[in-house]
């Protein structure tokens, strides 16, 4: 889940970059920022993917670790190869719900450009027909964005509960 992450929130904030940039596709300045906003959220999802490589610990004691804390898990689990990206879910939820801030808010600030340019598209001479067909392309990315975001958030929501309470022993 945390690998996949950085790579969907890029794909969302670029889709919605590339509508942005398409409507407003007139400015002369805008190739080029549309660009720069690409490699630096391109950076920034690296950088997130190597904080999480780079944190990893080494296997056999955060096995045994992870043993303890789940030591109801039966013995089909225990001798299949598991691999353990954080002991500490304090600090994965940490680095999950900054990279989380960052994206939303990125997304949020895109998605508002976007209602603001179609808002004063109404003002323009642009056909009915061509500002509904705008409407609804842009509902459709709205929906496009929401189940993802959704699917990722519920898993998330649900282990940073668990991490906090502590709730481990599914069997009880």
């Amino acid at each position: 889940m945390f690998y996949s992450s950085p790579g969907l929130f890029t794909s969302i904030v670029c889709l919605l970059a590339n509508r942005y940039f398409q409507l407003t596709s007139r400015s002369r300045y805008s190739p080029h920022f549309q660009v720069s906003i690409y490699i630096l959220h391109y950076i920034f999802a690296a950088f997130y993917a190597c904080f999480i490589i780079r944190n990893v610990p080494e296997q056999t004691l955060a096995l045994e670790r992870a043993h303890q804390i789940l030591p109801c898990l039966p013995d089909s689990i225990k001798s299949m190869r598991i691999e353990v990206i954080n002991n500490d879910p304090i600090d994965a939820i940490k680095k999950a719900s900054f990279f989380s801030f960052i994206v939303t808010l990125e997304i949020t600030i895109f998605a508002l450009l976007i209602y603001h340019k179609l808002y004063q598209s109404r003002n323009n001479t642009l056909s009915l027909s061509t500002r509904k067909m705008q409407k609804s392309f842009f509902i459709a990315i709205c929906v496009q964005i929401i189940v993802p975001l959704t699917l990722l958030a519920l898993p998330l929501l649900c282990f940073s509960y668990c991490s906090f309470n502590t709730i481990y022993n599914q069997s009880k």
